[in-house]
């Protein structure tokens, strides 16, 4: 009872004393009706600490909160090198970064392409999906990292959409997403490069299937074999 007693107390000390402070704080934490009051009282400065009040709210996800101060037209959405649309691509909030993209002072390719590399990385299909559709992200950054990364996560809902997409490239690194998705046994993955064609299952001395066999999975080294072209004969010395 007195840590809720406290924590009241805290939010009034917080609206009594310093409407800014406050608003960051209702901002922060998704409490939309206060957002809404203090912005509507006008004392508060939603761009104090440099945008602060954006930046939290889209890297925690609140979208109700982010299409107020969007809407409010005072916060800049691309504060601190576009903060907001990195880290709210990092952390997966597909609603908060379609926000952002429908504002054309955001740019989603900042920190080379920081926003897809990491949703990609992290399997986020929805926020991969919005950012290739707005085509200003380039999937094709770091030497393809997306595909490449996506792949070696058996992320397939992702790896299926990049495929979808002309720029990008399954054969970079010496065709570094089979080698790497085979090693990890994401068999979905691998029929997926297998029949986009594009991709060489025999890179690097057949890594793919080499280390998809020395790893045990049994059903993948069928599927590479199967689908290679090339696959009879293949020496299998190297392991």
């Amino acid at each position: 009872a007195f840590a809720r007693v406290s924590h009241l107390f805290r939010c009034v000390a917080y609206d009594v004393f310093d409407q800014t402070a406050a608003f960051q704080h209702a901002c922060r934490h998704n409490y939309i009706d206060i957002v809404r009051t203090l912005l509507t009282d006008g004392r508060a400065d939603p761009t104090a600490d440099n945008n602060s009040a954006i930046r939290m709210s889209s890297e925690k996800g609140h979208a109700d909160v982010v299409k107020l101060l969007l809407a409010d037209g005072r916060d800049d959405p691309t504060a601190w090198n576009n903060y907001a649309i990195r880290y709210s691509s990092k952390n997966g909030h597909a609603d908060v970064v379609r926000l952002l993209l429908a504002d054309a002072r955001v740019d989603p390719t900042v920190w080379n392409n920081y926003a897809i590399r990491r949703s990609s990385a992290n399997g986020d299909t929805e926020v991969v999906r919005l950012l290739l559709a707005d085509r200003r992200a380039d999937p094709t950054t770091g030497n393809n990292y997306p595909i490449r990364i996506s792949s070696q996560y058996g992320h397939a809902d992702v790896v299926k959409l990049l495929l979808s997409d002309q720029r990008v490239d399954p054969k970079a690194r010496n065709s570094y997403a089979i080698q790497f998705c085979s090693a990890n046994g994401h068999a979905d993955v691998v029929r997926l490069l297998l029949a986009d064609g594009r991709a060489d299952p025999t890179a690097d001395n057949n890594y793919a299937l080499w280390t998809s066999s020395w790893s045990g999975y049994a059903d993948l080294q069928r599927t590479i074999t199967m689908r290679s072209d090339r696959a009879a004969g293949m020496d299998m010395q190297r392991w």
